[in-house]
């Protein structure tokens, strides 16, 4: 039996599916791709391109770094999460578990979860010493 609902009950279901993903979406990884945990004001799906997009608030905390950006989004492959990426104006950083840690900002920043790589671009960064660097980009690896 197949029922013909109108165009705005699907509406309606729409709207509500986004209203309860509006409320702050929590969200903790932890397997043989990394380990992660992401905070957000809402979550965006999109299972055709195997990405799962944050905004609002958005922050994570992989490798002891503390990214914070108007969104992050986790890109999959092979089902299992590969890269997270932070955009937002600026994006925000914190490393405090090394003995030379470091807070700073980037227009972009992408890390690769496998290889444990973090790249800035368009950086300023300063550790606890007060010693600063800036640049256009930058690649780091975190020791596992």
């Amino acid at each position: 039996m197949s029922a013909n609902l109108p165009s705005s009950y699907f509406a309606k279901f729409s709207a509500a599916v986004l209203l309860l993903l509006s409320f702050t979406t929590s969200y903790s990884q932890d397997d043989a791709a990394g380990s992660y945990a992401v905070d957000a004001d809402q979550v965006l799906i999109d299972e055709t391109n195997g990405t799962i997009t944050y905004a609002g608030n958005a922050r994570v905390v992989v490798a002891n770094l503390v990214i914070q950006a108007d969104s992050i989004s986790i890109v999959n492959q092979n089902g299992l999460p590969a890269k997270i990426t932070a955009s937002g104006d600026p994006i925000r950083l914190q490393e405090q578990v090394r003995k030379t840690s470091f807070n700073g900002t980037a227009r972009q920043v992408t890390f690769l979860l496998a290889e444990l790589k973090l790249t800035l671009i368009d950086y300023s960064i300063t550790d606890q010493a007060g010693n600063s660097m800036k640049g256009k980009k930058a690649s780091f690896v975190f020791a596992p």
